[in-house]
């Protein structure tokens, strides 16, 4: 097994609360692999607090009926088929399914994009409310955007 100096550094697995890497080192007969153990400083954007589990539940929900609603008011037309809501509602799915992607990964972007999620989802909310505020898809939808707003402002903090 040969491999190029590049790929015999900084292999990782991750174990628990340690990081084991391996640093391969040639020998005439045969590459010889010697774990190296440290431990690992757990970061805010590597570690899921409950304030983030919630928030990726709450944002995978809010998608999931906005998706929904989207199909709803499609088929209703009229005022539920408006350019400007159709719009709000996607651009609602969309946001939460970025923001969710980033907070699973821990990217450190997810606070700004849970901030935009949080606009994004209080429009769709509102618009919702005011497109039928009788209809009970739409009071649904806005009732999960408006939970999820609250979500994604928590984890700007």
């Amino acid at each position: 097994m040969h491999s190029s100096p590049a790929s015999r550094q900084g292999l990782f697995a991750k174990s628990g609360k340690t990081r084991i890497s391996w640093t391969v080192i040639p020998s005439t007969s045969k590459l010889h692999v010697c774990p190296i153990y440290f431990p690992i400083i757990i970061m805010e954007t590597m570690t899921k607090t409950s304030t983030m589990k919630q928030c990726i539940a709450d944002c995978k929900e809010c998608e999931r009926i906005c998706k929904e609603t989207l199909a709803h008011c499609t088929k209703m037309g009229g005022k539920h088929a408006e350019e400007s809501h159709i719009c709000m509602l996607k651009d609602c799915t969309e946001i939460c399914n970025v923001s969710t992607k980033l907070m699973e990964r821990g990217s450190d972007l997810s606070k700004k994009t849970c901030n935009l999620c949080a606009k994004a989802c209080d429009n769709c909310a509102g618009s919702c409310e005011t497109v039928d505020p009788n209809d009970e898809k739409m009071k649904s939808c806005a009732e999960v955007c408006r939970k999820c707003a609250a979500s994604c402002r928590k984890m700007e903090m």
